[in-house]
């Protein structure tokens, strides 16, 4: 009798989920933060920069806050800043906290994000598929 195995794949968003919980706890041990910290810190910013962005336009406002594209695209840019901007730039200064934690700030800060040309030019291309 012949027996065939499977190998189970794991999906691209499982993959990317794995990611994120990764470098989310590697982020926290270098910030010394918890993770309860790490996950209302980007919320506030995600809230802030919609609110920012949609001042005046209150329904376009809760189109976007309310948004799994844009929730998703939020995420997958987050850490794509943690990976490719924070990580390497935070294990240069391991023992510096208050500059690991001030860079990290500036990094996600809402405001940037809003004076970010690419930052925009992303959002723009999500903001259609919205």
């Amino acid at each position: 009798m012949n027996t065939k195995v499977f190998k189970i794949r794991r999906t691209h968003i499982a993959e990317v989920r794995e990611t994120n919980t990764s470098q989310m706890g590697e982020v926290c041990d270098l910030l010394g933060w918890t993770i309860d910290q790490y996950t209302d810190y980007q919320f506030y910013q995600y809230q802030m920069f919609v609110w920012e962005l949609c001042k005046g336009w209150p329904m376009v406002r809760k189109e976007i806050e309310y948004s799994p594209v844009f929730r998703g695209f939020w995420n997958n840019e987050w850490s794509h800043r943690n990976q490719h901007e924070f990580l390497p730039f935070a294990y240069d200064i391991k023992y510096d906290k208050w500059q690991m934690l001030e860079e990290y700030r500036l990094l996600n800060d809402h405001e940037a994000l809003l004076n970010d040309d690419a930052f925009l030019i992303r959002y723009e291309h999500v903001r259609r598929l919205i």
